[in-house]
């Protein structure tokens, strides 16, 4: 699981970017309390949707 920061750095793309695909349903995403975690899967599956 990567936290936001790890998964942005991961497609070079804003922490805002991740949290605006997150809140639109387009980036699977797990909240722990206030945190925001990401499976790398779903970095994988978004990159193939390109």
């Amino acid at each position: 699981m990567l936290s936001a920061r790890e998964a942005a750095g991961r497609m070079s793309v804003s922490v805002a970017t991740i949290y605006k695909l997150c809140a639109r349903g387009l980036l699977r995403h797990v909240r722990v309390l206030s945190a925001i975690r990401i499976p790398e899967s779903a970095l994988d599956g978004l990159s193939h949707k390109k």
